[in-house]
């Protein structure tokens, strides 16, 4: 039985490597794994197929389970990292990162949406229980976000 690596077969592992790490094309990958060119080129893209899958799956299980913070376009990233710290400390999360680095990571989480100190695209932030966090672009996680809202229960 092959190896798998989560949702990677060995093989795909292997031409996921081969093609997007070291540049090579299906043809010479092909050729060291003993296979077509046509079937390297279609292991690569049920890989990342697989690759994408689990992105959403986790992007999903994050968002589901932490602490949501929002923001619109036109936001001060400054102000942003309070309303983190804010959210963090009203439920009890201990972050990983004081106020400097939280605002040197979540740069580096939204730099593309950013310019400057201003947000330019609407993002999702997802504090976690253990401390980390996760920065998306809204329009990625927007499906998502929407199916959240139609569970969450009735107050009232």
């Amino acid at each position: 039985m092959a190896r798998r690596f989560g949702l990677l077969t060995d093989k795909q592992l292997t031409v996921l490597a081969l093609h997007d790490s070291h540049g090579l094309g299906f043809s010479e990958i092909a050729r060291r794994l003993g296979t077509t060119r046509q079937d390297a080129a279609a292991t690569y893209r049920r890989a990342v197929a697989n690759v994408e899958a689990a992105w959403e799956t986790l992007a999903a299980y994050t968002l589901a389970t932490g602490i949501l913070v929002e923001a619109d376009e036109g936001a001060i990233l400054d102000e942003l990292v309070e309303r983190v710290i804010k959210e963090a400390d009203a439920h009890g999360v201990r972050l990983r990162w004081g106020r400097p680095e939280l605002y040197i990571l979540l740069r580096g989480l939204l730099r593309s949406c950013t310019e400057g100190s201003r947000l330019v695209k609407p993002v999702a932030i997802v504090l976690r229980r253990d401390g980390g966090l996760e920065a998306y672009p809204r329009e990625k996680v927007e499906h998502v976000l929407e199916a959240l809202r139609s569970i969450e229960p009735r107050r009232g």
